[in-house]
């Protein structure tokens, strides 16, 4: 039996495997993943292989092809790293596990862009010999690579370790790279499917949606404003409104593409959607500006989510550093207590607290310009 990889219906690289048998087809920007049999015409072959198939397949394909103990595919969301599909030998880790972004090899790997080569984890820096500690899976040597979507964005990784050192070669490297761009466009098209299912999911509570972000639409936000406010004169309840604003978002456009405008606010949709609370209202109210209605919480409370914001935008930005993308924000809060005013004017609130956010991205500008 033979594992065979197939890049325009040429096979570039061919390796005996006792029990596994897989054809990988590359065909300009499409990637398709089909068992053998599938490919040689069996009777199955109008069966469609389904996207946590082929997540699955290529890891435990990478493992057998390179030998090693670990195969890893991993997602980025905000802060967290979550493991999609795993073949590990010693049963160490586990599909849906969650670490922090910072504490794994992909950080470091995405600050650079390029593939993460260790052969021995005792000759590596410092701070990839922290990180293989805190991850206790025994890894001795690490071999990533990087997943982009065609947008710019980070996706995750692509990485295989094993328990004692080995030189991974320049051919391991290029076959590390082919399995990631086969299963880049599965990953993205699954990526959109669970976009419009946000959406849809977010209709059946308002129908009013932002169809860009998932987000609710800015007269969605205003309703719920308006239900919140009235709450509190009656029951004295509070709440506490947040404004964001994407500095630059514009200009990002203009110097990296069509794309980067909307890469940033779909990635600042993103972080406000996994920062936030269920019952917390998040809404997109302007081009470039967010909004997040807290129930029964005051500014202080929203300090605490404030900090999630800062340290998932920190971690967005890392990730990106060779995409020539940089997330900057301006965040402002305020809550119904500060004025009296706002108890009959809740738009008000909001005012207040987008001009805080521009306060804010005005003092960043300006201590750029200082330094």
């Amino acid at each position: 039996m033979f594992a065979t990889v197939i890049v325009a219906d040429r096979p570039v690289m061919a390796r005996p495997n006792p029990s596994f048998c897989f054809t990988f087809y590359l065909r300009s920007s499409e990637a398709m993943l089909k068992p053998a049999s599938l490919a040689n015409g069996s009777p199955e072959s109008g069966a469609s292989t389904s996207l946590s198939d082929i997540v699955e397949a290529i890891p435990d394909m990478v493992a057998r092809l390179l030998n090693t103990r670990l195969a890893v595919v991993a997602r980025i969301e905000s802060t967290t790293y979550t493991v999609m599909s795993v073949v590990d030998q010693h049963h160490a880790i586990r599909p849906g596990q969650l670490y922090n972004v910072l504490d794994t090899f992909c950080v470091h790997m995405l600050e650079t862009g390029q593939p993460l080569r260790i052969n021995d984890i005792a000759q590596a820096p410092a701070t990839l010999r922290t990180v293989a500690q805190k991850l206790e899976l025994n890894i001795q040597s690490y071999l990533g690579v990087p997943l982009f979507m065609e947008d710019g964005r980070v996706f995750g990784s692509l990485w295989v370790a094993n328990s004692t050192p080995r030189h991974f070669s320049d051919g391991d490297v290029a076959s590390l790279q082919l399995f990631a761009r086969l299963l880049m466009p599965e990953l993205a098209q699954a990526e959109l499917s669970r976009h419009s299912e946000r959406i849809e999911q977010t209709q059946a509570i308002h129908p009013n949606i932002d169809p860009s972000t998932g987000l609710f639409a800015a007269d969605s936000f205003e309703a719920v404003l308006q239900r919140e406010a009235t709450r509190h004169n009656h029951s004295g309840s509070v709440y506490a409104v947040a404004v964001l604003t994407i500095e630059a978002c514009e200009s990002a456009k203009e110097r990296y593409g069509e794309y980067a405008g909307d890469t940033l606010r779909q990635a600042l949709a993103d972080i406000i959607m996994r920062t936030s609370r269920l019952v917390d209202c998040c809404a997109r109210i302007d081009a470039d500006v967010f909004a997040v209605l807290f129930t029964e919480t005051n500014a202080s409370g929203a300090a605490a989510w404030r900090k999630r914001i800062d340290a998932a935008v920190d971690a967005w930005n890392r990730v990106h550093t060779t995409r020539e993308l940089v997330l900057e924000i301006g965040v402002g809060i305020a809550d119904c207590t500060e004025d009296s005013s706002f108890a009959k004017r809740p738009n008000a609130l909001v005012v207040s607290a987008r001009q805080r956010a521009e306060a804010a991205v005005q003092s960043e500008k300006q201590l750029h310009e200082m330094v």
